[in-house]
């Protein structure tokens, strides 16, 4: 894999393991009382970690840490298109949200290795073959494509 596509995936994870990091804090740590019941329980029971976990929603992020800009849009999109549209998007979880970019990216790699386009224009696969876009130039001029029909 071509290191560009590389750093474009990391790049595109960090929102999930920022909104998976959000989520860990929020629930476990933020809390005094849970985060001295965790550290007191945990040993003897794991799930006590599981019990206090709570994913945020989308939404939940929006309405909390950028209240203002929440209400501008809400007022800009009409309480229509808001509930038909965004609503079902700000109930789903941070985490999956976040993942949006990076499937985003995945389905265009599978396109354009289908299409021979960026970033995989012109490769040279580990055969020494050129790439999809140049097999005519590297097929052998002397052999022809032979159909054997019996």
């Amino acid at each position: 894999m071509n290191d560009t596509i590389k750093t474009w995936i990391f790049i595109l994870l960090l929102p999930f393991l920022a909104a998976i990091g959000h989520d860990v804090w929020a629930s476990l740590y933020a809390d005094q009382v849970v985060k001295t019941k965790i550290e007191t329980q945990a040993t003897q029971n794991p799930a006590v970690i599981a019990e206090n976990f709570k994913a945020s929603d989308f939404g939940y992020l929006l309405v909390n840490y950028t209240p203002k800009i929440y209400e501008k849009v809400r007022g800009a999109v009409g309480e229509p298109n808001w509930v038909k549209f965004i609503d079902p998007i700000l109930k789903l979880y941070t985490s999956v949200v976040a993942l949006f970019p990076l499937i985003a990216f995945c389905i265009w790699l599978v396109i354009a290795r289908a299409f021979d386009i960026w970033p995989f224009q012109g490769r040279v696969n580990k055969a020494g073959k050129i790439g999809a876009a140049n097999l005519h130039e590297a097929r052998d001029k002397g052999s022809e494509f032979k159909y054997k029909r019996k």
